[in-house]
């Protein structure tokens, strides 16, 4: 983080904000003119500096309504003040308004766009909302500007992990360590990095050098409970019993730390524990769905995407076949069948990817008219449609320049599958299914973003899960046999017979190795990381009920698609 050595203003300052603020407004006296003409001026930075220090103040303390009033006080006086704009879009990022954070950020990087503090406050804000290359670039400028900025550093690492660029993540945190040796964040993302690639003993070794330092300790335990299947109870849990029961506020490690106490009695069979654990998890995270917000979006969405529709552009779109898109509800088996797919020779797995997401949004701004997503579609000309598909096909030479096929697993893709269709006439759509309940209930059992803020509740989670199929039913219907049905319990039932259906569908030779999937080393982000690199078993299924006595308002608002 930026040094808060150096001179004092008069008075006496504070220094900033570490991995909050901008360079200290001293630099803006380098260089100023003196005598009368200037000192209005000068008066005026000092007395902006000590506004500064106040809002500064009252922000350290959590104050964040007083500190963003005066951070606010300050741009109606000099609009182009960067300190004022980055830490007002900071207050912003915390109370929740993201894109405004982000916007005033970025006005701040705009305003002084050397300063590497600002710049990583930008790429982390970028992080939280999944925009890793837009993060990548603002952190690698703060990066070439200030080398050993080791929060910006590890901030890289943590993008460069989500984009799948697993050896660069790795330099990242090299060069922490080499700068700070005793940094346990950088111990536990790479010991990420070695459990994402399957390296479990290498992950458990690092943490347990992060444990040993007594820092970072809630994140070294969360991760330190994915490493493994345990067949009895850990030492390390009377510790994460220790740091919850002490823990007053619902900070996001303590969050994580009751769905991994959570995960490890799952594994020892304690499984009205791990419920109370996950249902604890799930309330200090908070309820932000709305069920009836989600029908009206699955309304438009059919209303828009219809028969008609696909019959008036069936000749739109790029002719490649270049991807393989996987969609359905996480945690329904998308990642082994990527795992799958992905073990032949000629395909690249490159996991969940946010292309479609960013292309859906740039869609608004290619087709004629006013109108937002998914309206806009039906105005999308031909030739639009054409670029942004090519568009989506330069993105995938990041992950793969050399593979005939490149998968994409992102499962809420579900929703853009109308966009997708007209954006490609060959790609493959392949709908990963599992049952009803187990697919809830693993949702509601993991930690997800907060756009995926149905599965805290089990109700919402229920009413979600209905819309989705709703949904995919009705792409299955105007898609015909261009979207492919792969059913989980099918696959692991029958695992032959329904891998080589899978592989046949996506226009592949067979290969035996598309049946070893467990051997390949990819790296595998998702929470499924584990099981993937475990022969095909059928545990899984049907492991809601070991928990059926705490369903009743799943099964209930699931209603007759519950397999009861």
């Amino acid at each position: 983080m930026v040094s808060n050595k150096g001179p004092k203003a008069k008075g006496g300052t504070k220094p900033f904000l570490p991995g909050l603020g901008g360079a200290r407004l001293q630099e803006q006296f380098k260089g100023m003119q003196t005598g009368p003409v200037s000192k209005p001026d000068h008066m005026d930075l000092f007395k902006i500096q000590s506004q500064l220090e106040k809002a500064m103040d009252y922000h350290r303390r959590g104050q964040l309504e007083v500190a963003a009033s005066i951070y606010q006080d300050i741009l109606v006086q000099k609009p182009d003040q960067p300190d004022a704009m980055n830490l007002l879009g900071v207050v912003n990022l915390a109370r929740g308004n993201k894109h405004l954070g982000i916007e005033q950020i970025s006005s701040a990087v705009r305003l002084r766009p050397k300063d590497p503090t600002i710049l990583n406050n930008l790429g982390n804000a970028l992080l939280g909302e999944r925009r890793w290359e837009e993060a990548i670039e603002a952190l690698e400028h703060a990066i070439a500007l200030k080398p050993d900025f080791v929060e910006a550093l590890n901030n890289l690492a943590r993008a460069y992990r989500s984009s799948d660029r697993s050896e660069d993540s790795e330099y990242c945190y090299e060069q922490v360590l080499k700068l700070k040796p005793d940094a346990a964040s950088a111990k536990v993302g790479l010991a990420r990095l070695y459990h994402d690639r399957g390296q479990s003993e290498m992950a458990e070794n690092l943490l347990k050098e992060a444990l040993s330092q007594k820092v970072n300790k809630a994140g070294a335990l969360t991760l330190f409970a994915q490493t493994r299947k345990f067949k009895e109870e850990p030492a390390e849990m009377a510790e994460m019993l220790e740091i919850v029961g002490q823990s007053r506020r619902p900070a996001p490690e303590i969050t994580n730390l009751y769905y991994a106490l959570g995960k490890i009695c799952d594994d020892l069979g304690r499984y009205d524990d791990a419920f109370g654990y996950y249902a604890k998890g799930n309330e200090l995270r908070g309820l932000e769905h709305d069920p009836e917000d989600f029908v009206k979006e699955v309304d438009i969405l059919i209303e828009t995407f219809d028969k008609k529709f696909f019959e008036e552009r069936k000749d739109f779109g790029t002719d490649s076949h270049r991807p393989i898109f996987i969609v359905g509800m996480p945690r329904s088996g998308t990642t082994l069948r990527e795992q799958i797919i992905s073990s032949h020779s000629k395909v690249f797995g490159a996991g969940e990817l946010e292309h479609v997401k960013r292309l859906q949004m740039q869609s608004m701004g290619m087709a004629p008219g006013n109108m937002m997503w998914p309206k806009n579609v039906p105005n999308l000309t031909k030739e639009g449609a054409t670029i942004l598909g090519r568009r989506y096909l330069r993105s995938l030479e990041r992950h793969s320049s050399t593979h005939e096929y490149v998968t994409d697993k992102m499962p809420h893709n579900f929703l853009s599958l109308g966009l997708m269709a007209v954006m490609f006439k060959n790609a493959k759509f392949i709908h990963a299914k599992r049952n009803a309940i187990d697919t809830s209930l693993s949702c509601y059992f993991h930690n997800f973003n907060d756009a995926h803020s149905y599965n805290r509740n089990l109700t919402h989670m229920g009413l979600y899960y209905r819309q989705y199929v709703r949904m995919m039913n009705h792409w299955h219907e105007v898609l015909g046999d261009r979207l492919y049905f792969s059913d989980y319990e099918e696959l692991v039932n029958n695992q032959e017979e329904e891998t080589r259906k899978l592989i046949d569908f996506c226009g592949l030779e067979w290969e035996d190795a598309c049946m070893q999937f467990h051997k390949s080393k990819r790296a595998v982000l998702t929470p499924s990381n584990w099981q993937v690199r475990q022969p095909m078993y059928k545990r899984s299924a049907e492991r809601w009920r070991r928990y059926e006595d705490h369903l009743g308002p799943l099964i209930e608002a699931l209603g007759d698609i519950a397999p009861v």
